[in-house]
């Protein structure tokens, strides 16, 4: 094996494990495929370029930060672009996981075209309320200048009839005045028709438009959704966890996190099959999604684990939450075809500290949920 072979297997036994490439690892790395004598030149050269790999990647992940920042900042109006930046932000922060990012770009690829299309028809719709706008205020000054006009003829027919001598002549204006309060009443009629419809118009067009950007921010939040359970993925737990967290900083109220792991899910999938097992966890999604409360966000980890986010809630009061959730879980037994599956898992409990990163925060409570494993499962452990 040549020096630059073996540099590269160590250069990949660091990646491997997760190390920086500093000379000690790498020497260390050199060792652990099998190099006795010291790296090489050409080894430490590649060590070199890695570590310039390294530094470049760092300044990259920055510069996205500083765009999802620019853009949350630029456009805040727009939250159909907040399912996006979460999920950036969230495989950003995967420690730059090739697949993560991989996925996200897919997410996203996949969402544009939609997104695209009603972009566009949204454009338009604006485009088409700009152009109807001079339109109604011309209208609306039209009318404004035949009120006035009316006014001025009003006032000579009825300086007429104060000087008229004869019945003929007052006979003549009434005449006149008559007239033209008709064709005041029908000019009238015309332009209340007009502003009628450029209303209806107007009232149509910003309906679609409010409907287009529900559909923006539909095309969004499936970015933050997991495709299986339908519950939040791990992009739209830290949005949901961002936002309760500011909520903390300024309020005293508590958040709890608990972190649920499905019990023996394996042999559920080696008795009934994947499909089966996939049935199992959009049950157990479905139910967790009606039991807790409205505010709080059930996510899916990966796997057989859900976390659920509880704002306003204390550990204890979280626990009795997540112990309902137990409880009913028993109640509802899941029928997969014939098929009886009995369903419990083992949760962790906690609550968020303030200024806690979820990490920290997921990291207590899921030793909490391994504590319920080891204490015998289908229990809750608070931390």
């Amino acid at each position: 094996m040549t020096a630059a072979q073996r540099a590269r297997m160590a250069l990949r036994h660091l990646i491997q494990t997760g190390l920086d490439p500093t000379p000690e690892h790498y020497a260390m790395a050199w060792r652990q495929v099998g190099g006795e004598e010291d790296p090489s030149p050409s080894a430490q050269a590649l060590q070199a370029q890695a570590d310039r790999s390294r530094k470049l990647a760092s300044e990259l992940t920055q510069i996205v930060h500083s765009l999802c920042d620019s853009i949350e900042v630029s456009l805040p109006q727009e939250s159909w672009l907040t399912g996006q930046v979460a999920a950036i932000r969230s495989a950003l922060a995967e420690q730059g996981s090739r697949h993560a990012l991989s996925a996200v770009r897919v997410l996203i690829q996949g969402a544009l075209p939609a997104q695209r299309e009603i972009g566009l028809e949204r454009q338009q719709a604006l485009s088409a309320l700009r152009e109807l706008l001079p339109d109604v205020i011309a209208q609306i000054s039209r009318l404004g200048a035949q009120s006035e006009t009316f006014g001025a003829r009003l006032g000579t027919h009825l300086e007429v009839l104060g000087k008229a001598s004869s019945i003929e002549a007052i006979a003549s204006g009434l005449r006149q005045l008559t007239e033209a309060a008709r064709q005041m009443e029908q000019d009238v009629g015309e332009a209340s028709q007009r502003l009628n419809s450029s209303a209806r118009e107007a009232q149509a067009l910003e309906s679609e438009i409010a409907r287009l950007e529900r559909e923006l921010a539909q095309t969004s939040q499936r970015l933050l959704t997991d495709h299986l359970t339908l519950a939040a993925n791990r992009a739209g737990l830290e949005q949901a966890f961002d936002r309760a967290a500011r909520g903390l900083i300024e309020a005293p109220d508590a958040i709890s996190i608990a972190l649920i792991d499905v019990d023996d899910f394996k042999k559920v999938n080696d008795a009934l099959g994947h499909a089966a097992g996939d049935a199992a966890l959009r049950h157990l999604a479905d139910l967790l999604r009606r039991q807790v409360r409205a505010q709080d966000t059930v996510a899916r980890q990966g796997g057989e684990e859900f976390a659920v986010l509880m704002p306003d809630l204390s550990a204890d009061q979280a626990s009795g939450l997540i112990v309902r959730v137990q409880r009913e879980l028993t109640r509802e037994v899941y029928l997969h075809g014939s098929d009886r599956i009995f369903i419990t898992f083992s949760a962790g409990v906690t609550q968020v500290q303030a200024c806690e990163s979820l990490e920290q925060a997921l990291a207590r409570a899921d030793e909490a949920m391994y504590r319920s494993k080891r204490a015998g499962k289908n229990c809750v452990t608070v931390i």
